[in-house]
């Protein structure tokens, strides 16, 4: 197979001089790049023996094929984080267009003031699990936890699914909640 001619390309030059290391320039330039990327939202729940929490997440993705492996990074300021550094699992649920009221319930309301999970209808799950109704997504294992710096990524190994097909719906992007007013300040 021959490879693709790359000058072919319909994005013009780039122009002598473009480069740039300006660190508040790059930064700049880097969340212009994370908002063309657009990445799915999530809500991530939480539960272990003695408390349950849920939380919108916007850094969710796939981070290995073999083994299967997905990362949902949580905020240190979140109430969710607590549990979760608990927490032997934590369940994803996919969010779709229809789901925007369920989007804001969990990304501007913060745990610390208020249960957003008596909120909603939930059941439990395997494992310490909280599950809300009407929404699909996985039951995952955590088999690892990184700091990033605000942030730590729970390396997660799926372990069940439940809630409807999501068919071909599109999922809820971070573009779609970038209007939302978080339930802690952004960091």
């Amino acid at each position: 197979m021959a490879p693709p001619d790359v000058n072919a390309s319909t994005h013009p030059p780039v122009a002598d001089g473009a480069f740039t290391s300006d660190p508040s320039r790059t930064l700049d330039r880097a969340d212009r790049f994370v908002r063309v990327m657009d990445n799915a939202v999530v809500v991530v729940t939480a539960a272990d023996d003695s408390e349950c929490s849920g939380c919108l997440v916007g850094f969710a993705t796939q981070v290995s094929i073999r083994p299967w492996r997905i990362m949902a990074a949580l905020s240190k300021d979140n109430h969710t984080f607590s549990v979760a550094q608990r927490a032997e699992h934590l369940v994803l649920h996919l969010l779709t267009d229809r789901d925007r009221p369920l989007a804001r319930l969990f990304g501007e309301l913060s745990g610390d003031d208020i249960d957003k999970l008596a909120l909603v209808p939930c059941r439990e799950g395997p494992g310490h699990t909280v599950m809300v109704r009407g929404l699909s997504g996985l039951i995952t294992r955590v088999v690892d936890r990184v700091d990033f710096g605000d942030h730590v990524g729970h390396v997660l190994e799926p372990v069940g699914w439940f809630g409807p097909d999501p068919g071909d719906r599109r999922s809820m992007t971070m573009n779609d909640v970038a209007d939302f007013e978080p339930g802690h300040p952004r960091n």
